[in-house]
């Protein structure tokens, strides 16, 4: 007979999905194909013998059934945690002082609320926060500078290093609501698209190794003002500030999402859950910081994301109803 205690491993899964009410998103928080996500559910609903899900208009909700699962699960993830923080005191994870790096773009838009988390947490560690491009971070923390770091990451991994992934990620074309009530008609064609002034980081990359110019030519789209900048926090601040359209990834955008400062801009070319994915990771060297750490780290990070992309999408919501 199938029970509940087989499958507790899939509880966080199912709460991602219940937050997200979207098997699609829910799927991109945690790394993991639809149809994967939708066995441990129905792993879920067998042992329970009833559905856990039903499907709207708008998505996915839960029954009762479901509800009282979930209060279930965060009860008891609530437990895992504080046992956890419980075992995993500062003199058994590590350093009290990790040095994390990341890029600047990161620094600004993610560390400051995940620190606080951190710090929360454990509230014997300090962290400081170091910024720098990708080949930078890789020698820092090659030459010890670096406790950590997080980036997504296209190269190849220097053998030293380990590769935690974190989530999956994704470009989209982002505009201010005052842009946004100026261009009514969406989607928009390419060549509609391609008169706007546009901000972007051509360096940037996807997991194929792909730069956005690379995508944005294979996608026929061609921009006649483009604005060239050095990080996505200043291609977002020229969207923000109706200067031109960006194109950003998804942890850049949703703070300002949230904040009802962005919103997705309708491209006919560009599908409607991004291009370009690529994952963001957390990378240490071998031996040089706690597993424990990291793992905690790593959980607090999927849950943020996890968290930021509700509220965004909420946010997305009130904006088109």
């Amino acid at each position: 007979m199938i029970s509940l205690k087989d499958h507790l491993d899939k509880l966080e899964a199912f709460l991602v999905m219940a937050d997200a009410g979207s098997v699609r998103k829910a799927s991109a928080t945690l790394g993991r194909s639809q149809p994967a996500l939708s066995r441990q559910i129905q792993l879920l609903e067998d042992a329970l013998e009833t559905p856990l899900f039903e499907r709207t208009s708008r998505g996915i909700q839960l029954t009762g059934s479901g509800k009282k699962l979930k209060e279930f699960s965060q009860r008891l993830m609530h437990q895992v945690d504080e046992l956890e923080a419980q075992i995993h005191s500062p003199k058994q994870i590590g350093p009290t002082h990790i040095r994390i790096g990341t890029f600047e773009s990161l620094s600004i838009r993610l560390w400051p609320n995940l620190i606080i988390r951190v710090r929360d947490r454990f509230p014997g560690i300090r962290v400081g926060v170091t910024t720098g491009d990708t080949e930078d971070l890789f020698r820092w923390l090659l030459e010890g500078q670096l406790d950590l770091a997080m980036m997504c990451v296209q190269a190849k991994v220097p053998n030293d290093l380990v590769k935690v992934d974190a989530f999956r990620d994704s470009y989209q074309v982002y505009a201010s609501p005052e842009f946004m009530a100026e261009t009514p008609r969406q989607p928009l064609s390419n060549q509609e698209a391609g008169n706007l002034p546009i901000a972007l980081v051509r360096t940037a990359r996807c997991r194929t190794g792909d730069t956005i110019m690379d995508l944005l030519e294979k996608m026929d789209l061609r921009f006649h003002t483009i604005f060239e900048v050095d990080t996505f926090e200043a291609a977002a601040n020229y969207a923000r500030e109706g200067a031109a359209i960006a194109i950003l990834p998804g942890i850049i955008a949703m703070p300002s999402v949230r904040k009802h400062k962005l919103a997705p801009l309708a491209l006919k070319t560009v599908p409607r859950e991004g291009f370009g994915p690529h994952t963001m990771a957390l990378l240490y060297r071998r031996g040089k910081i706690s597993r424990n750490l990291v793992s905690a780290l790593h959980k607090e990070l999927v849950r943020w994301y996890g968290e930021l992309s509700v509220r965004a999408d909420v946010c997305l919501e009130s904006q088109n109803s």
